[in-house]
């Protein structure tokens, strides 16, 4: 059996963790061949597919807070800029549709995490400050 493939079943989880995360972060890697590698593993029944999904939703999660941390300590530092200040301004109009629809979309994905830090919204919040 193939060096990557036992490493895959030894560390599926844990992989699916780290490849998402750095994927969610910005490294332009492909995610879709480790992605049918694990479903087909799960298929043959070699893999969990449930402990595989929280890998994955756990890597992706880290990194929206990796980013939304960043936003909020040095998001200040790029408002001002038209672009910026109009990002930030159609973010807060479509706070909730803007993560869900954002996390499709490779290129906002990061940003739209961020935007919400430098925004003033605090996780678990339902408004953000300013609209207080």
């Amino acid at each position: 059996m193939d060096m990557t493939i036992e490493t895959l079943l030894r560390h599926g989880p844990v992989i699916v963790f780290a490849w998402v995360f750095a994927v969610q972060v910005g490294v332009p890697i492909p995610t879709a061949p480790l992605l049918m590698a694990v479903g087909a593993l799960g298929c043959l029944g070699k893999l969990s597919l449930g402990w595989a999904l929280l890998g994955a939703l756990g890597g992706s999660l880290v990194a929206d807070l990796l980013w939304y941390g960043i936003g909020r300590r040095w998001g200040h530092w790029i408002r001002g800029t038209t672009a910026a200040d109009r990002a930030r301004d159609l973010f807060l109009a479509h706070r909730l549709g803007a993560l869900a629809i954002g996390k499709f979309f490779f290129e906002v994905n990061a940003a739209i995490a961020a935007l919400a830090g430098s925004s003033g919204i605090r996780v678990g919040d339902r408004t953000p400050r300013h609209c207080r």
